[in-house]
């Protein structure tokens, strides 16, 4: 599997975040986290899992959760047909 440069598969995992979040209808609840897992089979099912084969001194699967993460933290609390 080609690497891919760890610039590239960060700006690409923070954009993904979004639309997996809209696709799944992700609603923030105190205390939870976004799941890495659900993430990351989405991401090989929608053939974007070669984002997650980067270097990385703490390995790329940490770095990739930590940018869903910090991407998703203020997701909104409500979803959008809800009023």
């Amino acid at each position: 599997m080609v690497m891919t440069k760890k610039s590239e598969a960060e700006k690409a995992i923070r954009s993904l975040a979004f639309q997996w979040a809209k696709e799944i209808n992700y609603i923030i609840k105190p205390g939870w986290y976004p799941s890495f897992t659900d993430f990351e089979r989405w991401l090989n099912d929608k053939s974007y899992g070669h984002y997650l084969n980067f270097r990385s001194s703490a390995g790329p699967h940490y770095d990739a959760e930590k940018w869903l993460e910090d991407e998703l933290k203020d997701w909104p609390t409500r979803s959008d047909d809800e009023s």
